[in-house]
């Protein structure tokens, strides 16, 4: 009896897998961004997604914010967006069916929300913070240098003067 619930519960779990394996269900996904991404403005972004079980002629709209940005993409594919000016921007991408239509009053097939892309001037810390160690270190060494020379000049000998 005991087996005959082994055998039961792999032919379960076998059927499940082969069922999630067939689906299908039209769905897209955004690839990038997938989490908060940092970029400077004018700097080129690309956003890229994937579409499964998609319908002949079907294609993508963009929307940043909620707000359409761009439409009639590939199922597959992806869009270099350069950003002219600072923000954060939530990307979505939704799928719709061939036209004829208004993408604005038809649903979706599938959407997906991305990331979000933070568009800023900015410049890593850890990078200023090298530059001033370095500016200091080399302001030291040629304060060291100068003293030197100076004593030199005047024949002060700190060592063995006894």
């Amino acid at each position: 009896m005991k087996n005959i619930f082994y055998l039961l519960g792999i032919i379960w779990l076998l059927s499940r897998t082969l069922i999630a394996q067939t689906s299908s269900e039209t769905s897209i996904k955004i690839l990038s961004p997938q989490v908060d991404e940092r970029i400077s403005p004018g700097s080129t972004y690309k956003i890229t997604w994937k579409s499964n079980n998609v319908p002949d002629g079907a294609y993508v709209v963009l929307y940043f914010n909620g707000s359409y940005k761009d439409w009639a993409f590939p199922p597959n594919g992806s869009y270099e967006w350069r950003p002219s000016d600072e923000g954060n921007f939530k990307i979505t991408a939704k799928l719709f069916p061939a036209p004829p239509h208004r993408f604005s009053s038809t649903k979706p097939l599938a959407t997906s929300d991305g990331g979000t892309l933070i568009v800023e001037f900015w410049f890593p810390l850890n990078i200023i913070m090298d530059v001033i160690v370095w500016i200091l270190t080399a302001i030291i060494y040629i304060i060291a240098q100068i003293i030197l020379i100076i004593m030199a000049f005047f024949g002060i000998i700190i060592v063995g003067s006894m």
